[in-house]
């Protein structure tokens, strides 16, 4: 029985069922009878102690200084003989005894934590307490009792208390028989409902078996068909009897066979959707490369509008390429050496030339031999973009770190040489190593913004209120000293200045990008924009330059990482790093920024942070 999972599953969800029945009326109903209890006997003990103070006016006794009249402490034993009444005491307002069935309590000061701040704050206490335990001021019962103190509040002061102990021995026990007796019978039902279900599962389980039999003996008939009707034909000449009964059985294994191919299309159903779903292609070839399966992604990359199961792979695969490398993982395979290659196709998408990975893997059958292969083709046009940018940006890296580290080691060697310089000459020697040593700087600064980016790390600001008009200009007449730079420069901004909350080295590093980006990338020169205007609750800050533009793939992927537009035209390096750091950064200010352009247009970055 256990072998089957669904009979398994049924047999412990039974059990749970009817361990779970006993262990609820224990653990729920006989607590919550037992809480009614209590509530109903505190709510009873409530009530008297009302009706005590409405019917006696005790609360128009100074019960600390006046003792109680005779008549009400007749009151109270007349209600004791006829209630559950154990025992009753009534407190002062000082949580002093001035009255008690048990006359040797009097006088008596309670003064525990629960009459303090409880009772003395105008709130019921109630404690259950069972036979031969101590009730809240020690004391030893011999009866299951349930102890209530009942303030008495005048004009919302604490005037006095009333203690009420409530015998419920014989509730407690009528409580226990009938949990007893429930309980029995939830256990009774229980064994009763698992017998049932055990007898229940162990046919279910000879069904089962009964079905895989009828399964084996299916095909065991399927395989002797033709031999059988054969063999029928034959003695349908001697005995017409026979061929009654062989057209009979016929008629059985047909319906049999009709039921285990409908059985077999409801499986071939779910393997088409299993299919269809796959963001992979999926081709399975048998041992003589004929296809066998093939899903509609694998067609969209071949470019396939039908083909037929059966036929040979060159046959409806119509790439050269492809062909020749599955040959090759082919023979990897049988070698038991891994069989994976990359295929690369001629058309063009969005993003470049379009690559799969191909991973070929043996189709094996129930005997563990070999039936055939699978082919599963994966997209890594991506992955093997981004590995590329990589590389490019590490040569790039080791390039751009090289030549001003070159520069500086030689000048620096020659004020250490023996040869004799003039302050003027030395003086320049330094201001080469110090330009150099800037520029170096600010590649190392851009990979380590890159590592704080990779590592998802917070941008660090030091925020402080600037007029950004000032910060451009700045920007602008540096920018103006540099040597590739043949722009004219245009600032544009209100009459009043435009404050804002920046770190001013970021912001800085935010202008510095973007100008280097506008003077690269417009290598004729011409004009250079530089907007500053509000807009609502945020300012606006855009550079707009004349030159190369980008296309509408370029701009898609101008903020990532190490990507850099194809520009082996224009011969313009960079490192790919300085939109995605002006991303960064203006995001860190909780801004964004856009990118618009048109090849041989121009280009405009906008950045727009709250103000």
């Amino acid at each position: 029985m256990f072998k089957f999972s669904f009979l398994r599953n049924l047999f412990f969800l039974s059990l749970a069922l009817a361990c779970g029945l006993p262990l609820y009326d224990y653990l729920y109903i006989y607590p919550s009878y037992r809480s009614l209890l209590v509530q109903q006997t505190e709510s009873e003990a409530t009530r008297f102690v009302r009706f005590l103070a409405a019917t006696k006016q005790l609360e128009q006794f100074d019960l600390e200084a006046n003792p109680l009249s005779p008549w009400v402490t007749k009151e109270i034993s007349r209600m004791k003989e006829d209630a559950l009444l154990v025992k009753v005491r009534i407190f002062s307002g000082r949580g002093r005894i001035v009255y008690s069935t048990k006359g040797d309590e009097i006088g008596t000061v309670n003064s525990n934590e629960y009459f303090v701040n409880q009772v003395a704050r105008g709130e019921n206490y109630s404690k259950v307490v069972h036979r031969n335990q101590t009730t809240a001021d020690g004391a030893l019962v011999k009866l299951d009792v349930v102890e209530t103190y009942v303030p008495i509040m005048v004009s919302g002061r604490f005037h006095g208390a009333v203690e009420i102990y409530y015998d419920i021995t014989r509730e407690q026990a009528e409580l226990s028989a009938l949990n007893m007796h429930s309980g029995g019978l939830l256990i009774c039902f229980a064994l009763a409902f698992l017998s049932l279900m055990l007898l229940a599962l162990r046919r279910t389980k000879v069904n089962f078996i009964a079905l895989k039999q009828a399964e084996q003996n299916l095909q065991s008939a399927n395989e002797n068909l033709e031999f059988r009707v054969a063999e029928r034909t034959e003695q349908l000449q001697q005995s017409n009897f026979h061929l009654s009964e062989e057209i009979k059985e016929r008629v059985k294994v047909q319906d049999a066979l009709k039921d285990a191919l409908e059985r077999v299309s409801d499986a071939r159903d779910k393997i088409d959707t299993i299919l269809a779903s796959m963001a992979d292609g999926l081709i399975v070839t048998d041992n003589q490369r004929r296809v066998v399966l093939m899903n509609r992604v694998a067609e969209d990359i071949f470019s396939l509008a039908a083909w037929t199961p059966g036929v040979p792979l060159g046959e409806i695969v119509d790439n050269p390429e492809f062909l020749e490398k599955f040959t090759q993982a082919e023979a990897r395979l049988g070698d038991g050496l891994s069989g994976e290659f990359d295929l690369r196709f001629s058309h063009e998408t969005d993003r470049g030339q379009q690559i799969f990975s191909a991973r070929t893997s043996i189709l094996r059958g129930d005997d563990d031999q070999p039936r055939g292969v699978v082919i599963l083709l994966q997209d890594v046009t991506m992955v093997r973009g981004i590995e590329r940018m990589k590389s490019e940006f590490v040569s790039m890296a080791a390039h751009e770190l090289r030549t001003p580290l070159t520069m500086i080691l030689g000048y620096s060697e020659l004020m250490l040489g023996k040869g004799a310089f003039s302050d003027a000459e030395q003086l320049e020697f330094l201001e080469i190593i110090n330009k150099k040593s800037v520029a170096l700087s600010s590649i190392v600064d851009d990979l380590l913004d890159v590592s704080r980016i990779e590592e998802g790390r917070p941008l660090e600001l030091t925020r402080e209120t600037l007029d950004l008009r000032s910060l451009v200009d700045s920007s602008v007449a540096e920018a103006k000293l540099r040597k590739d730079c043949c722009h004219s420069f245009v600032v544009k901004a209100p009459q009043e200045a435009v404050y804002a909350d920046v770190d001013k080295e970021r912001f800085m590093q935010v202008l510095q990008n973007l100008l280097s980006n506008a003077i690269k990338y417009s290598p004729a020169g011409g004009e250079i924009c530089l907007k500053i205007s509000r807009a609502e609750s945020a300012v606006e800050l855009s550079v707009s330059d004349q030159g190369i533009g980008m296309t509408a793939a370029q701009i898609e992927r101008a903020f990532d990482r190490f990507y850099r537009a194809d520009t082996s035209d224009a011969g313009i390096r960079g490192t790919g790093l300085g939109l995605s750091i002006v991303k960064y950064i203006i995001e860190a200010h909780g801004g964004q920024v856009r990118l618009e352009s048109e090849m041989n247009q121009g280009t405009t970055v906008i950045c727009r942070f709250p103000a």
